[in-house]
């Protein structure tokens, strides 16, 4: 195995480190943005963006994702739906 390939792998484990970590978030925090979830989990707003997008692809309608306006603002909150 190349040295290219083992740090492909290691990417690729630490991603999936990372959406374990923004699932369980989600189930104890439900309705959260990606904004929160970041401070919660002391991350950057992309890392958890990244995991969202990892997670919309493999839950698929398990993860629910809901568009509130009612402050004028769109807050774009996700949860597992079990």
């Amino acid at each position: 195995m190349s040295r290219m390939d083992k740090a492909l792998e290691r990417k690729r484990e630490l991603g999936k480190e990372a959406d374990n970590e923004v699932f369980q978030y989600l189930k104890r925090e439900p309705a959260s943005t990606i904004y929160e979830i970041a401070k919660g989990l002391g991350w950057t707003t992309g890392k958890v963006q990244g995991s969202i997008n990892r997670l919309k692809s493999q839950l698929g309608d398990k993860l629910v994702v809901e568009d509130d306006i009612s402050t004028g603002r769109l807050k774009r909150k996700y949860d597992i739906r079990e």
